[in-house]
């Protein structure tokens, strides 16, 4: 998971409480094979943070309808009342969402079988659904998030100011929502009742603990949020450095219709991941999937991380079906050609949640710790991966790119 910080082993026991729970989770990255979590947990001790500079902001802004907004001349924060989130919550806009959705994972992220007696049908519950779980943050909840965006605002501000630049924006939901997993809709970081609640509460307790241990993960759903905005930013990213090919068009199978798990933060899956076997090139299609059987799935315990195999023909990519319907997949993780290009994460079954994860263990481990030895492997990925978001979210990040941002922002 994104690395937390602290000497003390209670809070080394409190990230692993946090990994296993959800409460610190970025989002879909939870697997049913336990093992596989406490070794993903490993691979990111080194990023543990040790220390948080202060910080200070200045006046007020005003608030949009339906929303309070944080003072400050430097950065935005925005808290949705319910009548705003029940808009924003289905907002499709930017990135379509529920049209995609698919019954089994509509009852898993709702928390009950979905009704209707057609696939919109059910798609419209699934929305109401939705509606019907967005919470109001209390006053605890908004002060805790203040401090620890303000408390990273200075750090991505100097290194990143590109990416500073957006606004952050709030929501809450029921823990049924999504399952309770952090996530991003248009604009707004999704948190549901259960993190907002562990949030409010170790800030009341321990407030400098409260930044240092939610920042990774405001890092990683903002970066979704920009992400968002900013379709096909990342894209030499993804190709030129992590050597995935962009895909227009995937054929699936009916297998994996049935069995689809549609991540809010990364709905376009079609990256494909070539793999060079002696004179032959081998495809494989990363994805996110639920588990087989016929019960209620649940959310992170029920996702697997597959490899699909592909083959290619006149430049269209099309999944390998085996004779009993099930496409040819293997668990993306034990791949270890495609391993290797993530030392540093587990969060791999998508370019968005690998570029996600990644610049948050930056952006921590640069600016919130002190000097630690890394293993030299992820010391090489970080440096790699640093240099292209310094150029492409840094201080000489074109001035085209900032316009149209800009642009974006105040849609």
């Amino acid at each position: 998971m994104i690395g937390k910080h602290n000497l003390t082993i209670n809070l080394f026991d409190n990230i692993l409480s946090g990994l296993f729970s959800g409460c610190f989770s970025p989002g879909y990255e939870f697997f049913g094979d336990i093992t596989m979590k406490f070794k993903i947990t490993l691979l990111l001790l080194p990023t543990v943070l040790l220390c948080l500079s202060n910080c200070t902001f200045g006046s007020e802004k005003p608030a949009p309808k339906g929303a309070s907004e944080t003072p400050s001349s430097s950065v935005s924060i925005t808290f949705h009342d319910i009548k705003a989130g029940k808009a924003a919550i289905v907002d499709d806009s930017l990135d379509p969402y529920f049209c995609t959705l698919q019954p089994m994972e509509m009852s898993a992220k709702t928390g009950s079988a979905i009704s209707g007696q057609t696939l919109e049908e059910q798609r419209q519950q699934c929305r109401r659904r939705y509606q019907a779980g967005v919470r109001e943050f209390n006053d605890e909840e908004k002060e805790a998030l203040r401090w620890c965006v303000k408390k990273l605002y200075p750090a991505l501000k100097q290194q990143y100011p590109l990416f500073a630049e957006m606004p952050w924006s709030f929501l809450k939901v029921s823990d049924k929502i999504e399952g309770g997993l952090s996530h991003t809709r248009d604009k707004h970081i999704v948190f549901s009742e259960r993190t907002c609640k562990r949030l409010a509460t170790l800030h009341q307790s321990a407030p400098e603990r409260t930044s240092l241990s939610f920042g990774s993960l405001l890092v990683h759903e903002q970066m979704h949020v920009f992400q968002r905005v900013n379709p096909g930013f990342f894209d030499s990213l993804y190709t030129d450095i992590w050597g995935f090919i962009k895909a227009k068009e995937i054929e699936s199978c009916p297998w994996l219709e049935k069995h689809h798990l549609a991540n809010p933060d990364g709905l376009d899956c079609c990256w494909v991941f070539p793999i060079q076997h002696r004179e032959n090139t081998i495809f494989i299609w990363p994805l996110l999937v639920f588990a087989e059987g016929p019960e209620l799935k649940r959310m992170g315990r029920d996702f697997r991380m597959i490899a699909v195999e592909l083959v290619k023909s006149n430049g269209h990519f099309r999944t390998i079906v085996a004779k009993d319907g099930k496409p040819i997949f293997q668990n993306l993780l034990e791949v270890p050609e495609y391993r290797k290009v993530f030392p540093s994460t587990g969060n791999i079954y998508h370019p968005n949640e690998a570029c996600a994860s990644v610049f948050a263990q930056i952006v921590m481990a640069d600016s919130f710790t002190a000097t630690r030895k890394r293993p030299e492997k992820i010391d090489r990925e970080l440096a790699h991966l640093r240099k292209w978001f310094t150029e492409n979210l840094g201080e000489k990040a074109g001035a085209n790119h900032k316009r149209t941002l800009h642009k974006k922002l105040r849609r």
